[in-house]
């Protein structure tokens, strides 16, 4: 019984390291390297954020997809390749839309923002 319940573990922990690998599909990055990626590139930058809050204020340059739906649309004619930046208020909901892009829709280049917009407007980067 003993051994069935280690070999148990040791399987639950296989598992568990298995989707950490398949969950870095996309980078997280902080707000240095997001600006550095929108000033010497030219990536898509997604704002997933609500309509409403786009509205108010965004980095310049955000189209925003609020929705799988949405999401999906956008990215529709885009080239797999390009680069995609992707930012929500404060970095959880862009987490999961990253994994969208890079997994259901097949995107190569795809970054987070981590700790989202709160951060990238605390520390003074242009919006609009």
């Amino acid at each position: 019984m003993k051994l069935i319940l280690n070999l148990s573990f040791l399987i639950a922990l296989n598992i568990a390291g298995f989707s950490q690998e398949v969950n870095t599909c996309y980078t997280e990055i902080n707000c240095r390297d997001f600006n550095l990626i929108i000033e010497n590139k030219d990536p898509v930058i997604i704002d997933i954020r609500f309509q409403r809050a786009y509205k108010k204020e965004r980095i310049i340059g955000a189209q925003n997809a609020a929705d799988k739906i949405a999401l999906k649309e956008l990215l529709n004619d885009i080239d797999k390749n390009m680069i995609v930046l992707v930012y929500c208020k404060e970095g959880s909901r862009s987490r999961t839309a990253c994994e969208i892009i890079c997994k259901d829709l097949n995107f190569k280049n795809v970054f987070s923002l981590n700790s989202g917009f709160m951060s990238w407007k605390k520390k003074g980067y242009p919006t609009n």
